[in-house]
């Protein structure tokens, strides 16, 4: 399944390139790109993709939090680095600049991995319109309060809204029973 997962994200990207070399995109300079996560879960596993910053959250009431997705963007790579905090990183004046994304024509960088899953446990994909306007303990608090995939993803959608968001916001949960 890992493998397949990087074919289709590799065979996504090559299909938004395409595109990109025709009219209206051809003579762009900038050319049009997304950043991306998914997840397949088959029973208790889940197979998760990503290529930008978007990113996958687990979250259970006896360890809070994990991100399991790592941003392809210069500043993760300054935090890699130990150049900056991850406090440090919020807000960073060159936090939108991605070094991987879907419609990069040479380089794109992909993660593909396997996680499991256990009762109680709350997977939450969010585009980089969430992770660009809330912090990751504004997240957790949401994912905490809300025990209903519909009133998690609304909340997290309008809290992103509120807080100025102009990028694409969008949110997908799922509860492990």
């Amino acid at each position: 399944v890992l493998k397949a997962m990087g074919e289709i994200l590799t065979e996504v990207n090559a299909a938004v390139v395409g595109l990109t070399e025709n009219p209206p995109y051809a003579s762009m300079r900038n050319k049009p790109g997304a950043t991306l996560v998914c997840a397949l879960r088959v029973g208790s596993r889940v197979f998760i993709g990503n290529v930008g910053d978007s990113r996958a959250y687990r979250w259970n009431d006896k360890s809070g939090l994990e991100r399991l997705t790592k941003d392809h963007s210069y500043v993760q790579d300054l935090v890699d680095k130990g150049a900056i905090t991850d406090d440090e990183a919020w807000g960073h004046p060159d936090s939108s600049v991605i070094t991987s994304h879907i419609g990069m024509m040479r380089g794109m960088k992909k993660d593909v991995f396997l996680r499991l899953l256990g009762a109680g446990d709350r997977l939450v994909l969010v585009s980089d319109g969430v992770v660009d306007t809330l912090r990751d303990i504004e997240i957790e608090q949401h994912i905490a309060d809300h025990s209903d995939v519909n009133e998690l993803c609304v909340a997290l959608v309008n809290a992103s809204n509120d807080a100025g968001g102009i990028d694409n916001i969008t949110v997908a949960a799922l509860i492990c029973e």
